[in-house]
């Protein structure tokens, strides 16, 4: 049941109608274990007639990090997070991407994100390591692997659909410090002793959203200059 003393949520509506919402989205969406994918109300039935796992995972991975997570936020233990914990492991359970560093269940950057974000927050909510373990398999995919941010890569996105790996990492770090500090004492996880990225912004212009052209003098990228030519190294006061 939800905590009937959260002041931001009704709780009478959330022990009946929204519950039934709850269970009617799992019996209806869930795919591979508690894996989602898109249901179709009109053909009733699923959206792609052919399993397409890396989109199931997307669907998944985002419904646990821009829904179930905030909502738990605000309701604590819940119906609602027993099910984000369930399709979280079955991310998991079901994880095919293999490299050296473990199985992980997909190479997109966003779902990265998602995970980073849902699984250091999951570990503090649990207290269980397992979520921290899945989540180092995620960064080390970028901070021990050939995949790294800044390192191997000609730009960054800084906006939605792949600024969420940033802020994953960052949670994943601090998680770190409390559970495994000597990780963090690796010459290749503390890369920003060498961190001087040239980093190409994508950014979209008002007029049309759907545009994602580089545009390498995008804002972020002028700041980067401006910090760039104002370093103390270069005889500069970096407060300026």
């Amino acid at each position: 049941s939800t905590n009937s003393n959260n002041y931001f949520f009704d709780s009478v509506l959330f022990g009946s109608t929204m519950l039934d919402i709850l269970h009617a989205e799992a019996k209806y969406t869930s795919r591979v274990g508690r894996v989602r994918d898109d249901y179709s109300f009109e053909k009733h039935t699923w959206v792609r007639e052919k399993l397409d796992m890396s989109k199931a995972v997307f669907g998944t991975a985002e419904y646990i990090k821009d829904g179930l997570l905030p909502l738990t936020d605000y309701l604590g233990p819940s119906p609602w997070s027993d099910e984000m914990l369930g399709m979280m492991d079955d991310l998991w359970a079901y994880a095919n991407v293999k490299w050296p560093y473990g199985v992980i269940p997909s190479s997109d950057i966003e779902v990265h994100g998602d995970l980073l974000q849902a699984l250091a927050r999951l570990y503090w909510f649990t207290g269980n390591p397992k979520y921290i373990e899945y989540a180092t398999r995620v960064g080390d995919y970028y901070m021990l692997g050939g995949h790294h941010l800044t390192h191997n890569n000609t730009w960054l996105q800084l906006r939605d659909h792949g600024c969420e790996v940033l802020a994953g990492l960052v949670e994943l770090y601090v998680a770190l410090q409390y559970t495994d500090p000597t990780k963090l004492e690796n010459k290749d996880l503390l890369a920003h002793n060498t961190y001087s990225p040239r980093i190409q912004a994508r950014s979209v212009p008002q007029a049309d959203p759907r545009h994602a052209g580089p545009h390498p003098r995008g804002g972020p990228q002028r700041a980067w200059d401006a910090l760039q030519r104002h370093r103390p190294e270069n005889g500069q006061d970096a407060r300026r």
